[in-house]
């Protein structure tokens, strides 16, 4: 088995890689929350978190 038939398709490569910008952007928005002494994140902020962990699941899922 060569390195070309453990490769992920293109399209799934692409995906992965929005799903860690994602991440990224999360990850800064958290830095922000603590920098500005705000521990609890609002109502909303929370069902965004949801629905994305929702989302994320589904796509793992998918994936395998």
């Amino acid at each position: 088995m060569d390195e070309k038939d453990n490769r992920l398709p293109d399209s799934m490569t692409q995906m992965v890689y929005e799903i860690n910008k994602i991440g990224t952007n999360i990850n800064q928005l958290t830095k922000v929350v603590h920098y500005k002494e705000k521990r609890q994140p609002n109502a909303s902020l929370n069902l965004e978190i949801r629905q994305m962990h929702v989302l994320l699941l589904d796509i793992s899922e998918t994936i395998k």
